[in-house]
């Protein structure tokens, strides 16, 4: 049998801020050497976002690569693998902050949309304060009106790598789990694939070929903090 994945050519929802070609380099790698390692043969395309789940549902594909998160009601329909790689939200606080977490921060701004949840059940003394417009949100944090910013892995670090690299940091990991998986229907054959990738990606994560891939395509392991 030879497995088929697809991916989606533009991740979304996703923003990658130009770094899709780089993404897709580093999966289709990854992919190519479990496949080696494990033993099997597999096959990676890239489609178009409509196409994605319409097609696993109908059985084009044996899996498609995704950051649809493992909820209760997809779980009924899909079986999900470790994540591949995270992209949950993380802190950004500036350069000279001795901060480590959102608890020992006052005023945290974070982005609507990505889920607070997590930063108030962690932070009961912490204010949060929402902001549409990140621009804004990051020079009051440079101008010290806020003292920290909870935003989106893939967003903190092109503005800390870009803009502001001389003025601010991220200090977590990601605090929620959501990231890029392999998603199969749940049928024989997506347990099997779903089992044989997860062993694939701990080796690949032991030997170092997955910290040299994303070296090689240029993407930051949000991880290693």
């Amino acid at each position: 049998h030879q497995f088929l994945i697809a991916t989606d050519n533009r991740w979304a929802p996703l923003d990658l801020h130009g770094q899709e070609q780089y993404m897709q380099g580093f999966v289709t790698e990854l992919l190519e050497s479990i496949a080696k390692d494990e033993e099997i043969k597999l096959h990676v395309i890239s489609v178009g976002t409509q196409q994605l789940f319409d097609s696993l549902n109908k059985g084009y594909y044996d899996g498609v690569i995704s950051s649809l998160p493992p909820s209760v009601i997809n779980e009924e329909k899909y079986l999900f693998s470790d994540l591949l790689y995270i992209v949950g939200p993380v802190l950004v606080v500036p350069l000279n902050s001795k901060a480590k977490t959102i608890g020992d921060l006052q005023i945290v701004g974070i982005k609507t949309g990505v889920s607070a949840t997590f930063a108030l059940s962690q932070a009961p003394t912490t204010s949060i304060i929402p902001y549409e417009n990140m621009n804004l949100a990051l020079s009051e944090l440079v101008d010290g009106k806020i003292d920290g910013l909870i935003l989106d892995s893939l967003d903190a670090y092109a503005y800390i790598q870009g803009f502001y690299a001389d003025r601010l940091k991220v200090v977590t990991a990601p605090l929620t789990m959501d990231g890029l998986r392999l998603i199969t229907l749940h049928d024989y054959f997506g347990k099997k694939l779903i089992k044989i990738f997860n062993q694939g990606l701990k080796k690949a994560k032991e030997d170092k070929f997955y910290e040299k891939a994303l070296k090689k395509w240029d993407l930051v392991d949000p991880e290693k903090l």
